[in-house]
């Protein structure tokens, strides 16, 4: 099997006996700047075509990113602050 990421190759082992499960861990260490990620999963080297190649419990962790405020965010923002200014403005 191999793993990479946006192409860029992270991880690779070997099955080889049935019905075993082979844990692996892939450092994504040098992914820090990603907004998005293509994971690429690939199984190869099957003796016959009558086997299964099964995946189980693939957890991704990252680090949670921060939104960035759309502009229409900060529009809408803007024009409720100036009605509240225009409010207590006709109150004063």
């Amino acid at each position: 099997w191999s793993v990479s990421i946006n192409g860029s190759h992270v991880g690779s082992g070997n099955l080889s006996t049935a019905d075993t499960w082979v844990p692996a861990n892939i450092p994504l260490s040098g992914f820090g700047n990603l907004q998005s990620a293509t994971v690429t999963l690939t199984g190869f080297g099957a003796s016959n075509s009558a086997g299964t190649w099964r995946l189980d419990n693939v957890v991704l962790d990252g680090i949670a990113l921060t939104p960035v405020p759309e502009p229409s965010t900060w529009a809408l923002l803007g024009g409720g602050l100036v009605f509240l200014a225009a409010q207590f403005r006709r109150r004063a």
